[in-house]
């Protein structure tokens, strides 16, 4: 993907209509930032500017409901990286870097119990997903994320 620029930053999500329109089904619904899914669901939008067909719901379900896109185990720029925790929610992110060793940097947004906004630190971050954790970061290894 020549044309791709990762997003490193929250700078230009606050009103963008990638996530707070009503194009956005998470934004409509309550769901809007801070959350993964939405964020995922607008990133995606942003990297293609296709209003995407992702589903529109949680995050640990996506993977086994989406249809018309390619899916597979290996990171490919700005695609949907996506998590299941059995009993409880999933997650989901973005693939902004994939480094030369094969870990991945990605993109998120999280539930915030409290939500606080663009200054909620779950309203946008960046980490490393190592490829030898099969792209799971700590936390997501501790929370018995696959």
């Amino acid at each position: 993907m020549a044309d791709f620029t990762p997003r490193l930053t929250k700078e230009g999500m606050l009103n963008s209509k990638y996530w707070y329109s009503n194009t956005n089904p998470f934004y409509p619904a309550g769901y809007g930032l801070p959350n993964c899914t939405c964020y995922a669901w607008g990133r995606f939008w942003e990297i293609s500017d296709v209003i995407p067909h992702l589903p529109a719901y949680d995050g640990g379900q996506w993977w086994d409901n989406v249809s018309g896109y390619e899916k597979g185990s290996t990171p490919q720029l700005g695609a949907v990286m996506c998590f299941s925790q059995p009993g409880a929610s999933g997650h989901v992110c973005i693939v902004e870097e994939i480094k030369s060793n094969g870990d991945v940097v990605s993109s998120n947004s999280g539930y915030s119990r409290n939500p606080g906004g663009y200054d909620d630190p779950q309203y946008f971050w960046t980490e490393t997903n190592p490829v030898s954790s099969g792209y799971r970061s700590s936390w997501e290894i501790s929370g018995g994320y696959q």
